[in-house]
């Protein structure tokens, strides 16, 4: 009898651990995806230099490529109605996503490179992107629920912290560095100022 009772729980001890691995949102689930980024990245600091054209990946809190194009066209230099409306209009439940933009011979629009990536990635709905942190000195809004990474020609990009929530707890920072095009991972929550010093020593 003690056997078969000791036998059981150590089914259920086995059953628990096995399910809180399967579908926690831990790190492991992160990995995959900060994987891609990274690879990612590589290659379109590459194809920018090769192919003398500018790349982005535009990473998106809830709109779809077509929702997003739709809502930053127009001037460059939008108004405060205009801006406000476009934050109102985000969906922070939505499933966030990324993808990969391509600007057009001599111009200054971008249209997605199905060739590099034939449609958007979406996120697990237990991650997402919680914030993105601009350039030093920067005046752009840090409360978008888009941003960019950009890849030119000459090899630069722009500087970009972007922090990525696991669950409810949970964050990792991705660091794309200005000079090299690379993505500098921290697991954890990194403010832009520790970054930018690290990057300046």
């Amino acid at each position: 009898m003690i056997e078969v009772m000791l036998v059981m729980v150590l089914l259920a001890f086995l059953t628990v651990a096995f399910a809180s691995r399967l579908f926690s949102p831990n790190t492991e689930n992160l990995k995959p995806l900060v994987r891609h980024l990274k690879v990612l990245s590589r290659e379109l600091h590459s194809k920018a230099q090769l192919e003398k054209a500018t790349y982005r990946i535009v990473l998106s809190a809830g709109y779809t490529p077509t929702e997003l194009a739709s809502l930053t066209s127009g001037p460059k230099n939008k108004s405060e109605k205009a801006l406000a409306k476009i934050k109102e209009q985000a969906k922070p439940n939505a499933l966030h996503a990324y993808w990969v933009e391509k600007a057009e011979e001599d111009s200054l629009q971008f249209i997605p490179d199905k060739k590099i990536m034939k449609k958007a990635k979406v996120l697990p709905k237990y991650l997402s992107f919680k914030d993105f942190l601009p350039e030093k000195d920067s005046t752009e809004d840090d409360l978008y629920p888009y941003t960019y990474l950009y890849y030119y020609p000459n090899g630069l990009s722009n500087s970009k912290l972007i922090h990525i929530g696991i669950g409810e707890d949970a964050v990792w920072s991705l660091y794309l560095h200005h000079l090299t095009g690379q993505l500098d991972v921290f697991g954890k929550e990194v403010p832009l100022e520790e970054v930018q010093e690290k990057q300046e020593r």
